[in-house]
């Protein structure tokens, strides 16, 4: 197992369950994927660039040849649920003999384990599991959130059936549902779908209060205590200071009426069914009172990013479309501040070029004002 993966021994039992491949990529990044129906565990395999989506339709067909796994480092292990997770997650679906495919998780603080549970090939949900505090208090925050969303009347989006400690009472599982099947698309581009979830995201959630009240003031005060926490060697702190002081001026005393922000809306966070229906997944990092509609510009940024060629600003706006300034520079303050205050200033890897990207859009914003 890479040592950069969270082997969860409380949840992932390596020396018993089904014969699996296990392979990374570049990014520290692992999946493993049971061989047997492997075509509907690769579902769990969301690859933005040409070459992964190639593997995604080609492994479940060539894993079996010796000279492929080879080529891209791939071993096979035995890998299956521990009892105690196995009883949680069929309890939780009501369902035996499942099939489980894992994603080791991106190599950052909050770093978790994410399992895909099928039976035969229909997908029925995801788990989550981490023994990492922090991340736990994550899971519990978002298995409520979807909870109070679904009172709100919000469709779309999971429904969490379980979420507590195991045996141990450090590991942590969360297990919601899911309407993916193998015949959802993955998007990387924005459609009228994706408007009506927003729309009817702030419709379900607005509400009236002081921007001191909101979360959105709340992770830009924290940012503000902060502040020797930004790269200065990555972005332009002075600038970056200078946006977040004129926003909490400007916003001072006011009534607002926001609502909630997914605060991690992306291709490979949405999928549309056959139906042509938008689900959105992974609400860990949302929040109840944002400025509505920010989602929409992290994902033309991270899409920018991930998908295609090395994205430049005035690139990334004209994807936007018809942009309003204020509301841009709302959410480069918001994922500037997720990922400052997520990471403590330890900005490393892919990380690095989003930081350049955000400082270098903000200081377009300023020059348009």
């Amino acid at each position: 197992m890479p040592a950069a993966t969270p082997w969860l021994p409380a949840v992932l039992d390596m020396r018993g369950g089904s014969p699996c491949l296990l392979f990374a990529n570049a990014d520290g990044k692992a999946w493993i994927m049971p061989r047997r129906r492997m075509r509907t565990a690769m579902a769990l395999y969301q690859p933005s660039s040409a070459k992964g989506r190639l593997l995604k339709a080609l492994l479940p067909w060539a894993h079996g040849v010796a000279a492929v796994r080879r080529a891209i480092g791939a071993k096979r292990v035995q890998c299956g649920l521990t009892a105690e997770a196995r009883r949680v997650v069929e309890g939780a679906f009501e369902c035996g003999g499942l099939d489980v495919a894992a994603f080791c998780g991106t190599p950052c603080a909050h770093q978790k384990l994410t399992l895909q549970i099928a039976h035969g090939t229909q997908l029925l949900g995801y788990a989550k599991a981490t023994d990492r505090a922090e991340v736990a208090a994550l899971m519990r925050r978002e298995a409520e959130l979807l909870t109070q969303l679904e009172a709100d009347g919000m469709a779309g989006l999971p429904r969490c059936l379980h979420c507590g400690a195991l045996a141990d009472g450090r590991t942590w599982l969360m297990v919601q549902t899911t309407v993916k099947t193998t015949r959802s698309r993955t998007l990387h581009r924005w459609t009228a779908q994706h408007d009506d979830f927003l729309r009817r995201l702030h419709a379900a959630t607005r509400r009236t209060l002081a921007f001191e009240q909101t979360d959105y003031c709340r992770t830009l005060a924290n940012l503000q205590a902060h502040l020797h926490w930004l790269p200065a060697d990555v972005v332009n702190r002075p600038a970056i200071e200078a946006a977040l002081r004129r926003t909490m001026a400007a916003w001072a005393g006011r009534k607002v009426e926001w609502s909630a922000y997914h605060g991690d809306f992306t291709p490979w966070n949405t999928t549309l069914d056959s139906k042509g229906r938008l689900f959105v997944f992974d609400w860990e990092y949302a929040a109840r009172t944002y400025p509505p509609g920010l989602d929409r510009y992290h994902f033309h940024t991270q899409t920018a990013l991930f998908v295609g060629a090395q994205p430049t600003v005035k690139g990334v706006l004209s994807s936007i479309g018809q942009f309003n300034p204020t509301d841009c520079g709302l959410y480069l303050l918001a994922v500037v501040a997720h990922y400052t205050l997520r990471e403590r200033g330890r900005i490393e890897g892919p990380l690095v070029a989003s930081f350049r990207l955000w400082g270098q859009m903000l200081l377009e914003l300023s020059r348009l004002a």
